[in-house]
């Protein structure tokens, strides 16, 4: 093997290894993004309320909830928004409005 062609192995080998390590670094970034969602969503349930206490309403197109939800986003102010093919709902916890 000649000079250059171990030379050309070389960058070749470290350019594979710079890709690696973007990967490793995003794998990274994602596990602690998805370990900090997790974190809060169990900082948000009461574990001294008795299961009775808790209450689930499911919302149904008979009801007046859009059909075909495409996309979900919760504002701030606590309206949840939701994407349809037929327009932008906003939900106030007790009616949808288009």
């Amino acid at each position: 093997m000649t000079a250059n062609e171990l030379e050309a192995g070389n960058r070749v080998a470290s350019r594979s290894g710079e890709g690696m390590g973007r990967l490793h670094g995003g794998r990274v970034v994602l596990v602690v993004l998805l370990w900090l969602a997790l974190v809060q969503a169990a900082a948000a349930l009461d574990v001294q309320r008795p299961l009775a206490q808790l209450h689930h309403t499911a919302w149904r197109v008979q009801d007046g909830a859009p059909g075909q939800i495409t996309a979900l986003a919760q504002t701030t102010d606590g309206y949840l928004w939701l994407a349809t093919q037929i327009g932008l709902y906003r939900f106030d916890g007790v009616q949808f409005a288009l």
